[in-house]
C-alpha cells in the first residue's frame, strides 16, 4: 500500500511544517509527502532545503478560478481550508500508484505509522474522517465547531472519492463569510453532512489518529517500550492546536485553561518544540532572514496580568526548546 501525506502552509507557518515532514520520515520512511504551498517564498525556501521523499507544490499548481475570485473577501485561514480537497485530489492524480492521501494539519506531528491503521479500513470506505471525541470539560465547542475535525482526512484512490471530494470544495464555496458564520468553523460542519450522507465515508475512532488538547482527557497516556500509548495503543499523530510560538526558543505549549498532564508534556509536547526549534535552525541556515509568524506573549497590562492568572494556576503552559 502507497500513501502521500499532504499539509497547506505559507512561509509563516514553515517551522510546524518541516517538523510535521522530519517526523513523517522518521515515522513512516516510505510514501510520499507533499507541501502545497500558499506563497512563492514557501516555495523558495522548500526548494533551498532539498528535502528527500517530499513534492514542494507551487501556488498556482493548485489554483481554481472559483476560489481565486473570493479572495477579495476571503481570510488567508478561509483559502487554505477551502483547498484542503483539492490537496486530497491532487496527491490522487499526481502518481499513480498511490492507494491513500492523506491531508494533515500543519500543526500535527507523526509518533508512529498510520498505514496499518488505513489498511484495515473496510473494503466499502474510500474515505475517513476523525471525530473530535470531545473530553468531558470541552463538549461545549461541539455546537461551534462540529462533530469531525478537519486536522485529518484520508481519502483511497476511487472515483467515488473524486465526486465526495469536489462536493467537499463546492461546499466551501458556498460557505458564508467569517463574519456571517457568527463563531462558527469554517469546513468541519461540512464534514459532518459528508459524514452523515454519503456511506463510503466513515469515522476513524483510533485514539492515537488525530490525539489532541480537546479529546486528550478522554485517555491514559503512558509510555511503553519506548513508545507512547493512548489506552494501550500506539500514538500516531498528535494535533498541537493552540500551542503558540514566541520565538525560536519560548512557546506557549496551550494557549488556555486546559492543564497539559505531567506525561503528555514530557513524552509528546517537550519532544516537538525541540523538533520546531531545530526546524527553525535549519530554515535560518537556507534564508538567515527567515522570520516565522510568531506570537507575542502579550499585549497591554491586562493580557499580562492574565498571562500571570495562567502561570500561577497552571504551570505547565510555557516552555523552552
Amino acid at each position: 500500500m502507497t500513501v502521500a501525506y499532504g499539509i497547506i502552509l505559507d512561509s509563516g507557518y514553515l517551522p510546524q511544517g518541516l517538523a510535521l515532514y522530519r517526523s513523517w520520515q522518521a515515522a513512516v520512511r516510505s510514501g510520499s509527502f507533499y507541501f502545497f504551498t500558499m506563497d512563492e517564498a514557501a516555495v523558495r525556501i522548500l526548494e533551498a532545503l532539498s528535502l528527500g521523499g517530499a513534492r514542494v507544490v507551487p501556488p498556482a499548481d493548485l489554483a481554481r478560478d472559483a476560489l481565486e475570485l473570493q479572495r477579495g473577501w476571503r481570510t488567508m485561514g478561509e483559502i487554505c481550508w477551502a483547498n484542503k480537497p483539492l490537496a486530497i485530489r491532487f496527491m490522487l492524480e499526481d502518481r499513480p500508484d498511490t492507494d491513500w492521501a492523506c491531508y494533515l494539519d500543519g500543526d500535527m506531528a507523526m509518533f508512529g505509522n498510520p498505514e496499518p491503521v488505513l489498511q484495515s479500513a473496510d473494503a466499502a470506505t474510500f474515505g475517513l474522517f476523525t471525530p473530535h471525541r470531545f473530553g468531558p470539560s470541552m463538549t461545549h465547542w461541539i455546537e461551534k465547531v462540529g462533530v469531525h475535525n478537519a486536522g485529518f482526512a484520508a481519502f483511497r484512490r476511487s472515483p467515488e472519492s473524486h465526486r465526495v471530494l469536489e462536493r467537499w470544495f463546492a461546499d466551501c464555496l458556498a460557505r458564508p463569510s467569517l463574519k456571517d458564520r457568527r463563531g462558527d468553523t469554517f469546513d468541519q460542519k461540512i464534514l459532518d453532512h459528508i459524514g452523515a450522507e454519503e456511506p463510503g465515508v466513515a469515522d476513524l475512532d483510533h485514539p492515537g489518529v488525530n490525539l489532541a488538547p480537546w479529546n486528550a482527557d478522554n485517555y491514559t497516556i503512558a509510555e511503553s517500550g519506548g513508545q507512547v500509548r493512548v489506552d494501550g495503543q500506539p500514538l500516531l499523530i498528535y494535533h498541537f492546536q493552540s500551542l503558540r510560538m514566541h520565538g525560536r526558543r519560548l512557546y506557549t505549549l496551550y494557549n488556555g485553561d486546559w492543564n497539559i498532564p505531567a506525561g503528555l508534556r514530557r513524552l509528546v509536547y517537550l519532544p516537538y518544540v525541540k523538533q520546531l526549534s531545530a526546524a527553525m535552525g535549519a530554515l535560518r541556515a537556507v534564508d538567515p532572514g527567515f522570520q516565522p509568524r510568531t506570537h507575542p506573549l502579550a499585549v497591554g497590562w491586562k493580557q499580562y496580568l492574565v498571562l500571570g492568572a495562567r502561570l500561577a494556576r497552571r504551570r505547565r503552559h510555557l516552555a523552552l526548546a
